[in-house]
Order: C-alpha cells, then sequence, then structure tokens
C-alpha cells in the first residue's frame, strides 16, 4: 500500500538520519522504526509525543524550505542592488555565469559535444574580469582570443571531424550565456541601474514562477528533449507571466 511503501522509504533514508530529515518523512505520512502512529487518520506529529508541535512539521515541510529559500534569495538579491558596491554585483553575477556554463556545458556534451571544462570557466572568469576594468571596448577582443585558444586545444586533442563543432559549442555557450550576465553589473552602474535591473529580476522571477505552476497543473506537450520537465504549455505561461508583470 503507499503507506507501506512510505514507511519502508523512511526506514532506508535513516542512514542519515538527522533530525530535520526524521521531521520531514513523518509530516509526509511515514514513520521511522520504533515510532508508533495511533490512527490512520491521525497525523503523525499529534500521535507522536516526542515530535514537536505540528506548526514546526509544517515549517519544515518541503515547500515551506522552497519559499523559504526563495525568500531568503530575494532578500540577499535586494541587498546587493540597493547596498552593494560594483565589485560584488560584478562578482555575484560571475559566479551565476559560471554555474549557468557548467549546466550548458553538460547539455552541449550530452549531444556529442566535448568542450574543455576549464576552458568555460576560465572564459567566463575572464570576460568578467574585462567587463569590469573595460567594459565597451575590450570585450570582442577577449572574445575572440578565447575563440582562437579554443580552436587550438580542441584542434590538437581531438579528431578533425570534432574540432569545429566543439569549437562552436563552446564559444556559442559563451556567448548566449557569459555575455548576457555581464550587462547585469553596467546595467547597475547607469545612474537609473537599480530600478532598471528591479525591474528585469521581477519579470524573470515572475516568468519563471508561472512556467513552474503552469507547467505542472496544465503541462501536457514535451517542449524539448534536452528539457524533459519542460512543456509547451509551462512556456507559453512564462511569457504571459513576464509580460503582465512588466505592464
Amino acid at each position: 500500500s503507499p503507506r507501506l511503501s512510505r514507511q519502508a522509504a523512511a526506514a532506508r533514508m535513516l542512514a542519515s538520519t538527522s533530525f530535520v530529515d526524521k521531521l520531514g518523512w513523518l509530516y509526509d505520512g511515514a514513520s521511522a522504526p520504533g515510532d508508533t502512529i495511533s490512527s490512520e487518520s491521525e497525523p503523525a506529529c499529534l500521535s507522536t509525543p516526542a515530535l514537536p508541535p505540528c506548526i514546526l512539521l509544517e515549517v519544515l515541510s518541503s515547500r515551506m524550505k522552497r519559499i523559504a529559500t526563495a525568500i531568503l534569495l530575494v532578500v540577499a538579491v535586494f541587498a546587493l542592488i540597493f547596498l552593494g558596491q560594483l565589485w560584488m554585483v560584478t562578482l555575484a553575477a560571475g559566479l551565476v555565469a559560471i554555474l549557468a556554463v557548467y549546466e550548458y556545458r553538460a547539455l552541449a556534451n550530452r549531444s556529442g559535444a566535448r568542450i574543455p571544462l576549464w576552458w568555460m570557466a576560465a572564459a567566463t572568469a575572464i570576460f568578467f574580469l574585462v567587463s569590469y576594468y573595460r567594459p565597451t571596448e575590450a570585450q570582442l577582443p577577449v572574445l575572440s582570443m578565447m575563440a582562437l585558444v579554443l580552436l587550438a586545444w580542441v584542434g590538437f586533442r581531438e579528431p578533425h571531424e570534432r574540432v569545429l563543432p566543439d569549437a562552436a559549442f563552446g564559444l556559442f555557450g559563451l556567448v548566449y550565456v557569459a555575455y548576457p550576465l555581464t550587462l547585469i553589473p553596467l546595467i547597475w552602474a547607469w545612474d537609473d541601474g537599480t530600478p532598471q535591473l528591479l525591474f528585469l529580476m521581477v519579470t524573470v522571477w515572475v516568468g519563471d514562477t508561472a512556467a513552474l505552476y503552469v507547467g505542472r497543473s496544465l503541462g501536457r506537450h514535451k517542449l524539448s528533449a534536452l528539457s524533459p520537465n519542460t512543456t509547451w504549455e509551462g512556456s507559453l505561461g512564462s511569457v504571459a507571466g513576464s509580460v503582465l508583470a512588466g505592464l
């Protein structure tokens, strides 16, 4: 039965039995070995005397943890935008860009590409350094230099039929992922950069939230094999949410 399967899952996970994990399992309806539940309809938190009140279990549930994490991230972003310095905004955007190009590299490598990880990380970091010190005149020369480095690397290490595709995949990732994120500190440095950046963040957040909930409730048609959880309905919901937020 579903109840027995939840109990078995809880028993298997007890190897990492932190207090928070145990509370989460009990809140989901599973019982750890040794616990007793007096009634099928009675919540575990009410029938287990050793546990804190139900309100604590509610706070520690999966959904509440997601909401708390989102709130902390929003507060951190707002603090960075209103109280940070240019180097702080550049550093934060650079770290996000490195994580993003890492994800892009993983997606590209699934299709057979072999983009060197060191090049993606180094090129992204150099791109942000150049954007910080010489934001307008040095980006194109650095992009050309990093493209030549990648072309030489794959030219000596990969079969000749993979040289141009791998170099193209890597260069596209730098332009598609890293370069747009270098614009965040540039926007922040404008005279009206703070409201402009807030507008950008809010439209993106609302679009992502709309994509999540519309895709979960209405999503039926898969968008791409590269992202199996993405649907056409969620994508359209994202566009509609961003447009409405922008209005």
